[in-house]
């Protein structure tokens, strides 16, 4: 738990100025190096394939609709699949600008192992080409209709109502305020056709585990809401907590529909969950996708 508790304390110190600024410049120059350079995580290629799963037995493959993605990081990975898959128009957004362009044509070299439709395979072979020599994204994106916005106050309001045909985001929601997953997730709603298609995978597990082999990948349940407050929660690398069930009431009070819950495991072993998580069901969720239709 050493390695827990001091990454604990690191994020906090990082957490405040000059140290996201800093922590950001040096995380992507180390880290868009060393994605540029290794194999494409195993991780990666299996939640791409998921997504363009669902995207085909929803009925949306080939079907030129409009892709909405939140939260794109350091790659617009799983924005660019589902627009190839879909054939359509993707609008890609972000509070900041972290993408890093020779991480993402290493990865977008290797589109071609997914399982696309038949119908995406000159679209993808054009994108896995133009990952050889873009000198920007804008040119990685020359074969495709895909446009990509900024807003550091994470406003949505610019975008259409009723717009879209798929929102999707992958690792995004765990990282959005507490108090503020309601209103984002009627945002989101907001966007979407009637009866347009929502897919978000949200990581449950506790993110400060990532530096401590260790610890429970739930550690976190054992540690109080107020305990945590603080003495472990910081803006920098923040996730909410919620569990599944508490998401579950989320979407359902924005009036989403559940089409699939696809849910990740982890034994809870002898972790000592803390009272206040006593009365929620399935604690062991570590990673959850959910699959809803706007009403």
């Amino acid at each position: 738990m050493l390695r827990y508790l001091g990454a604990a304390a690191t994020l906090r110190v990082l957490s405040l100025p000059p140290g996201p600024l800093a922590y950001r410049f040096l995380a992507n120059q180390i880290g868009g190096r060393r994605r540029a350079r290794g194999e494409v995580p195993t991780s990666y290629l299996g939640r791409a394939n998921l997504l363009l799963r669902l995207i085909d037995e929803n009925g949306l493959s080939a079907s030129g609709g409009r892709v909405f993605e939140l939260g794109t990081g350091w790659i617009n990975w799983y924005g660019t699949v589902a627009a190839l898959a879909i054939g359509g128009h993707a609008d890609l957004f972000d509070v900041i600008d972290n993408r890093q362009l020779d991480a993402a044509k290493h990865y977008f070299a290797s589109l071609d192992q997914l399982d696309f439709p038949a119908t995406s395979e000159a679209s993808v072979a054009a994108v896995v080409g133009a990952a050889c020599t873009a000198r920007s994204f804008t040119e990685l994106y020359s074969s495709t209709d895909i446009a990509y916005t900024v807003d550091a106050a994470g406003s949505l309001a610019r975008f259409p109502a009723d717009a879209y045909d798929l929102v999707v985001s992958f690792h995004v929601l765990e990282h959005v305020q507490r108090e503020s997953a309601a209103d984002t997730i009627s945002q989101l709603g907001r966007l979407l056709k009637p009866g347009g298609l929502s897919i978000h995978q949200i990581g449950i597990d506790d993110h400060l585990a990532h530096y401590d082999r260790r610890a429970h990948p739930k550690q976190y349940l054992s540690i109080s809401p107020a305990m945590w407050s603080r003495r472990f929660e910081n803006q920098l690398q923040y996730f909410n907590r919620l569990q599944l069930s508490e998401w579950q009431q989320l979407f359902k009070g924005c009036g989403f529909t559940a089409v699939e819950v696809v849910a990740e495991r982890c034994d809870m072993g002898n972790l000592n969950v803390a009272s206040e998580y006593r009365g929620l069901s399935d604690l062991d969720v570590t990673i959850v996708t959910f699959v809803h239709r706007r009403v």
